[in-house]
C-alpha cells in the first residue's frame, strides 16, 4: 500500500469515526450519517422531533420539517454542495466541477423527452425480463443493465464503448453517499477509477442521441446521468417494488393496471425517497426560523423526515399510491434537475414492464443494503421470484 493510500485510508476512517462519536451524544443527524440501515426509521423520526431547524454536532443546521425544508430548498442564498465524492475530493476524486458547478444550471427536459425515456425503459426491460431465470436479483439482473442500456441510447454511446460505460457506472454507485459518509479505501479507489473512466469516455459522447438533444454539453449530461440518474433510478425502482410486495394485493393491483406505475413512483418518492438528505451552503448571513445561519454555513434538509411530516401528510407511515391531499413530496433541487426526471422515467418504465410480464412476482429472500449509504439507502440485493412458487416448487 502506498503512502498516499495509507494517508487516505486514515483520513476516511477518522471522518467515519467522528460520525459515530457524535452519534453517541444522541445527535440523530450524525446517526443517520453513519449509514446503518436498521437505524433509519428511528433517527428519521428523531430529526423531525428536534424542531423546525436545529444545529447538529456535525456543524450543519438540520431540518426535518416539511415547511422549513421547502423554504430552504427555494432560498436564494442557499445552493447545493457538491453532490459527488466530497469525502475524497481533495486527494482522489477530481470531477473538475462537473457536478458541483456546471450541472446546477441544467434544466429539466421537455415532457416529450421524459415520455421517450419511459417508453424506451419499458421496451428495454421487457426484452431483459424475457431471458431471466425464475429467481433473479432486481438490482443486478434488471435495474443496472437496463439503466446502462437506456443511458447508452440517450447519450449515443456505441457498442464499442458500452462495456466501459457499464463498468464506470457500476464503479460510481457509491458516489452520492460518499458526499455524506466517508467510504472505505477500497470503495473510494474504485470510485476514483470509475470517475476517471467516465471523464475519458465522456469526450466521445455524441451530441445528438436517439432522443435528440437533452440539454447541456454531452460531457456534463453524461456524468450527471451516470452518477446521479442511474443511482436514483435503481433505488426508486427497488423501493417501489419492496413497498408493493410488502402490502397484500398491491402488486396484483398494479399488474391489472400497469398504468398505476406513475402514482406508485410518486408515492415512493415520499414514502422511501432515493435521495434522503440534501445539503446546502449559505452564500451570506441569513436568518431562518429565528436561527442565524452564517455565510458558509451548512444546511441539511432531511427529505426522509420532511416527507413523513404528520402535519402535512395524513398517516405518513402508510404507503398509499392513491394518497390525496394535494401536497407533493419534497424533492431535492439542483444538481438533480436533469437526473431526477431521467430516474423517474427509467424507474416507471421498468416497473410497468415488471408488472405486465410478472403479474405474480414475489420476494425470494430479504433485501440487503450497502453500509455507509445515508443519502440513498443503497440496496445491494433484492432477490425475487418471477412468479409465485407453488407448494411443490
Amino acid at each position: 500500500m502506498s503512502m498516499l493510500d495509507q494517508e487516505l485510508g486514515r483520513r476516511l476512517q477518522l471522518a467515519h469515526g467522528l460520525h459515530w462519536l457524535r452519534r453517541r451524544t444522541g445527535d440523530p443527524y450524525a446517526a443517520l450519517l453513519c449509514g446503518h440501515p436498521e437505524d433509519t426509521a428511528y433517527h428519521r423520526t428523531e430529526v423531525l422531533a428536534r424542531g423546525p431547524l436545529w444545529l447538529s454536532t456535525t456543524g450543519a443546521w438540520v431540518t426535518g420539517d416539511h415547511a422549513t425544508g421547502t423554504a430552504l430548498l427555494a432560498h436564494r442564498s442557499l445552493s447545493a454542495e457538491a453532490a459527488v465524492a466530497a469525502s475524497v475530493r481533495d486527494r482522489l476524486v477530481q470531477l473538475k466541477g462537473v457536478l458541483s458547478e456546471t450541472v446546477v444550471r441544467a434544466e429539466e427536459p421537455p415532457l416529450a423527452t421524459a415520455d421517450r425515456w419511459r417508453a424506451a425503459a419499458e421496451r428495454l426491460c421487457v426484452r431483459r425480463l424475457a431471458v431471466l431465470p425464475e429467481e433473479f436479483d432486481l438490482l443486478a439482473d434488471v435495474a443496472r443493465p437496463v439503466g446502462v442500456e437506456l443511458l447508452a441510447e440517450t447519450l449515443g454511446v456505441g457498442e464499442a464503448d458500452f462495456p466501459a460505460l457499464a463498468s464506470a457506472c457500476e464503479g460510481t454507485e457509491a458516489a452520492l453517499d460518499a458526499s455524506l459518509s466517508p467510504q472505505t479505501l477500497g470503495v473510494s479507489r474504485r470510485l476514483a477509477d470509475a470517475v476517471d473512466g467516465l471523464e475519458r469516455l465522456s469526450s466521445r459522447f455524441h451530441r445528438q442521441s436517439l432522443h435528440g438533444s437533452i440539454g447541456g454539453a454531452p460531457r456534463e449530461t453524461g456524468v450527471l446521468l451516470a452518477v446521479a440518474g442511474l443511482r436514483i433510478a435503481h433505488d426508486l425502482l427497488a423501493n417501489s417494488v419492496r413497498a408493493l410486495l410488502g402490502h397484500s394485493g398491491m402488486w396484483s393491483g398494479l399488474a391489472a393496471d400497469p398504468g398505476r406505475a406513475g402514482p406508485v413512483i410518486r408515492e415512493t418518492l415520499r414514502y422511501d425517497p432515493p435521495v434522503r438528505v440534501h445539503t446546502l451552503r449559505a452564500h451570506e448571513d441569513l436568518t431562518v426560523r429565528g436561527e442565524r445561519i452564517p455565510a458558509g454555513g451548512r444546511v441539511a434538509v432531511v427529505i426522509a423526515s420532511t416527507n413523513r411530516d404528520p402535519r402535512v401528510f395524513d398517516q405518513p407511515d402508510v404507503f398509499d399510491p392513491d394518497r390525496g391531499g394535494g401536497t407533493e413530496a419534497l424533492l431535492p433541487g439542483p444538481p438533480y434537475g436533469l437526473a431526477l426526471p431521467f430516474a423517474r422515467a427509467l424507474a416507471e418504465g421498468q416497473l410497468r414492464a415488471l408488472a405486465a410480464v410478472f403479474p405474480r412476482l414475489v420476494g425470494a429472500g430479504p433485501a440487503t443494503s450497502h453500509p455507509r449509504s445515508p443519502l440513498t439507502g443503497r440496496l445491494a440485493r433484492l432477490p425475487l421470484y418471477a412468479n409465485q412458487p407453488t407448494a411443490e416448487s
